[in-house]
């Protein structure tokens, strides 16, 4: 059918009760990187934008700039050690899919970057795959199908108000009875600066949930094969080391070996060891299949 702008306004009709899948949460995640600013483009103003406290005459600088110091000077700037004005000059757009309400709540708690959403008031929310969070794979089969039926039900009552009760009930109060869980997307642009803070912060397992870890690492994976880029993902997690230091924090978990402090060793935490809990093994299948794949 050809393209009409008109035809994308909502329209109602009937729909198909749901028959949608089940996917898992982490491996469902899905990141493209839609727009960036090539390297080759970025060496030729970097260079004159980190320097330009000491440049007398920038046309001369230009002029004497040597490649192997546009090089030199490329390199302190994706190693942070230049002024961040470059980074934040930097435009970056992804897209994410496969995540869920819940996810996109921090998300959203980033305030350098900006967001296209996927609505659900505006178009009917059909065979939308349901997330199954890990922890459920460790879990007895009975937990599994209560939540199953709970999520089927749900899109069930949907439906029904749309079909039944559509000419009563608005589209827009019809979607609050959807599953927190439906999987969902969102186009995020921000400058590569700002990308990077997401990163060091929600690659921090300690306090951090593992959705958002994962979704960090993919990210991560995408903006790497682009930009010259090195987060160390088993760095110390300083906001969990020193968020230990009082009583204002949730002390999930024991400290990872690089988060070991005189205070997170001996602090009396909610859940103790991390790796032992319902859903780490499929986190930590999920994590390393993403640098796998390469």
């Amino acid at each position: 059918m050809e393209f009409r702008l008109k035809n994308k306004r909502f329209i109602k009709r009937k729909i198909k009760s749901w028959n949608g899948e089940f996917v898992n949460d982490l491996a469902n995640i899905k990141v493209t990187l839609l727009n960036y600013t090539p390297y080759k483009i970025l060496e030729r103003y970097i260079p004159e934008l980190v320097t330009a406290t000491w440049n007398e005459n920038i046309e001369e600088f230009r002029k004497t700039l040597l490649p192997k110091d546009r090089d030199e000077i490329m390199k302190l700037c994706f190693d942070g050690k230049l002024i961040p004005t470059a980074l934040k000059s930097i435009p970056v757009t992804i897209l994410i899919e496969g995540i869920t309400t819940h996810d996109v709540t921090h998300l959203l708690r980033h305030s350098g970057l900006q967001f296209a959403a996927d609505c659900t008031g505006d178009k009917y929310i059909v065979d939308r795959p349901i997330i199954i969070p890990s922890f459920l794979n460790d879990c007895p089969r009975e937990y599994v199908e209560r939540y199953i039926n709970i999520m089927k039900n749900s899109y069930k009552l949907y439906d029904d108000i749309c079909n039944n009760l559509g000419t009563k009930v608005h589209i827009q109060d019809a979607r609050l009875v959807l599953p927190r869980t439906m999987e969902t997307f969102y186009y995020v642009t921000g400058s590569l600066f700002d990308f990077l803070n997401f990163l060091r912060q929600r690659i921090d397992m300690q306090v951090q949930p593992k959705s958002d870890n994962i979704l960090a690492l993919k990210i991560y994976k995408e903006l790497k094969k682009v930009y010259p880029i090195n987060v160390d993902l088993n760095a110390r997690n300083n906001f969990y080391c020193n968020e230990s230091e009082h009583e204002l924090s949730s002390k999930w978990y024991s400290p990872l070996p690089q988060n070991k402090t005189e205070y997170t060793t001996s602090m009396d935490t909610v859940y103790g060891d991390m790796t032992k809990m319902y859903g780490y093994s499929t986190y930590e299948q999920v994590k390393d299949s993403i640098f796998d794949e390469e």
